[in-house]
């Protein structure tokens, strides 16, 4: 078996050759790396941000809405019940009247009905001083806002009725105001929250499998779901959790926090990022909610992305680097395997061309393996009848013990080679002097030595 190539693999020469090419492919590996981590951190931070700002910017913009909407109301309420205007005129005329005038009453039906279409009232109640109703519009629920409307009544102002559920579960909220100056009564407009708030909070601008918004409030030792949850039905005033959540972002926020809320998890346990924001004039909090997965879809696609395109990167640098060196290699093979070819060439021109007889033969048998043609002369026979005799029949039988010995004594080791002046004999009998030289000599295509 040729071990050439493993040799040579193991030569300092073979190792620098290595190290020449796996040097300049480990620094180019710890540069790709560098440059990798930098962009993915400058580029994952970017994402996290743009997230933040998406977050920051819907709940804002919700939150501004709520409030624009919840200030129109109070301007139509001051407009319409304290700002001189007929519906004002008409109701103290009635109320002066002892309430008796059909005509006035009639009139002011009709003036709050046409606002109400108008201006989008789903239900309207005028309370005189004694908190009685007088007229009312749909069905609004004044038993239960009895004490509000008195407050009112002795401290005019308008007042907004927090998101309260009907007897039969449906969910309103309202405005208070004095009417007229002095205050002759209240008038409490109320919308369904189904039909003009939780559409305006649910709505989520683009695609989401997890975002959400949703309003919440303090109540008492707890926080108080406000408006429909996206995952978990009947959420809207049913759904409470304590204020001792340190993860729930809702809890946070009613604890004072703001803007964005890392690390937390939601109703659910699931881990979200979240933005807190105040809804002003209100008890209300604003929450913005996406699940952390979603978030950071984009740094995972980007963790993936960069790392298929640096693995590649890096594939191509070692596929090239490894073709560099096995070329390199190969190259080395082939001129070693050249010169060895080369010295083969040589040492059979010698071994067959020399003028003086030489003999190969194995350590192990002690017979002859190879034979040149002046050895042939010198013993009196063919060169090619050689190959596998055994020279001590070749020897005059009174030097085979000589020989045997100095053999012995070389195959033990004690000796690298050894002189010995002898006597072959031809297949005539006649006898034949020489001077031997005997040495064992490493043939480059075979494992062990053979003996010259």
């Amino acid at each position: 078996m040729n071990h050439a190539p493993a040799r040579l693999l193991a030569s300092p020469l073979a190792r620098r050759a290595l190290w020449r090419f796996a040097f300049p492919l480990l620094a180019l590996t710890l540069l790709i790396a560098a440059v990798s981590a930098f962009g993915y951190r400058s580029l994952s931070e970017e994402i996290r941000r743009e997230t933040h700002r998406t977050l920051a910017v819907i709940a804002e913009q919700k939150r501004q809405q709520i409030e624009g909407w919840l200030g129109e109301a109070r301007v139509d309420a001051e407009m319409y019940f304290s700002g001189h205007s007929q519906l004002e005129a008409v109701f103290e005329h009635w109320i002066d009247g002892g309430r008796r005038d059909e005509a006035a009453f009639a009139r002011m039906r009709a003036l709050v009905e046409e606002l109400a279409r108008l201006r989008g009232w789903q239900g309207l109640a005028l309370v005189d001083m004694s908190g009685a109703p007088a007229l009312t519009l749909g069905a609004p629920d004044l038993s239960a806002h009895a004490e509000l409307i008195a407050d009112v009544l002795r401290r005019p102002r308008v007042e907004l009725v927090d998101l309260h559920a009907d007897e039969e579960g449906r969910v309103h909220y309202g405005v208070l105001a004095p009417i007229g100056s002095p205050v002759r009564g209240v008038a409490y407009l109320t919308w369904r929250a189904e039909a003009e708030l939780y559409p305006m909070v649910e709505a989520w601008p683009v695609p989401t499998r997890s975002a959400e918004t949703y309003l919440v409030r303090r109540d008492q030792q707890g926080v108080r779901f406000l408006t429909p949850l996206r995952h978990q039905d009947a959420a809207a005033l049913g759904l409470t959790r304590p204020l001792d959540t340190p993860d729930l972002p809702a809890a946070r926020a009613v604890l004072g926090e703001r803007g964005i809320l890392a690390g937390g998890r939601d109703y659910r346990g699931v881990p979200v990022l979240a933005y807190a924001a105040a809804v002003a004039g209100t008890p209300w909090l604003m929450l913005a909610e996406i699940d952390e997965r979603e978030a950071y879809t984009g740094i995972r696609t980007l963790t993936w992305g960069m790392g298929v395109v640096m693995g590649l990167g890096l594939l191509l640098v070692y596929s090239a680097g490894y073709l560099m060196w096995r070329r390199d290699r190969e190259q080395q093979e082939l001129n070693a395997l050249q010169a060895r070819q080369a010295a083969e060439a040589r040492f059979r021109v010698i071994f067959e061309q020399a003028p003086l007889g030489v003999v190969l033969l194995d350590p192990d048998s002690g017979l002859i393996t190879e034979a040149n043609a002046r050895f042939g002369d010198i013993v009196g026979r063919p060169a090619a009848t050689l190959v596998g005799a055994d020279p001590m029949r070749l020897t005059h039988p009174d030097d085979v013990d000589e020989s045997r010995k100095q053999l012995a004594r070389l195959n033990a080791g004690r000796i690298d080679g050894y002189r010995l002046n002898k006597r072959y004999l031809r297949p005539d009998g006649t006898p034949v002097w020489v001077s031997l030289a005997f040495a064992p000599v490493q043939v480059a295509s075979e494992d062990a030595p053979r003996y010259l």
